[in-house]
C-alpha cells in the first residue's frame, strides 16, 4: 500500500510542495507593484493580485491531494479494523475546524502562555 502510494501519489506531493514556493515570489511581485503604483509599500493580503490568485490555485491544488490522503488513511485504518478510527478523527477534526473562530494575531501575540 505504501509502495502503491510512492508509486502513484508522491511525485503530485512533490509537485504541489515545489509549487508553493510561488506563494513567496506572488508576494514580493505585490510589494514590487504597490511600491510601482502607491509609492510606498501596502499590505500585502489574499486581495493583492498575484498573491489572490496564487493563493487560490495553490487551494485548488490541495483539494485533491488530500482526498488522497484520506483515502489512504481509510484504507489503513480499516486493515487494522478502525484500530485509529479514522473517520471518527477526521470528522472531529472537521468539526473543530468549522467551529473555530480565530482571532486577530495582534490579540493572540498579545495572550499570555496558556498552560
Amino acid at each position: 500500500m505504501i509502495q502503491r502510494f510512492r508509486l502513484v501519489h508522491k511525485s503530485e506531493f512533490i509537485l504541489y510542495l515545489n509549487n508553493c514556493g510561488y506563494l513567496k515570489i506572488a508576494i514580493v511581485e505585490d510589494q514590487m507593484l504597490n511600491i510601482k503604483t502607491f509609492g510606498h509599500q501596502e499590505t500585502i493580503t489574499s486581495q493583492s493580485l498575484n498573491t489572490g490568485k496564487t493563493v487560490i490555485k495553490l487551494q485548488k491544488g490541495i483539494v485533491p491531494l488530500l482526498l488522497v490522503v484520506n483515502q489512504y488513511l481509510e484504507l489503513l485504518d480499516n486493515s487494522v479494523s478502525n484500530r485509529y478510527k479514522w473517520v471518527s478523527v477526521r470528522d472531529n477534526m472537521q468539526a473543530y475546524h468549522n467551529n473555530y473562530t480565530f482571532i486577530s494575531l495582534k490579540d493572540f501575540l498579545s495572550k499570555e502562555d496558556e498552560p
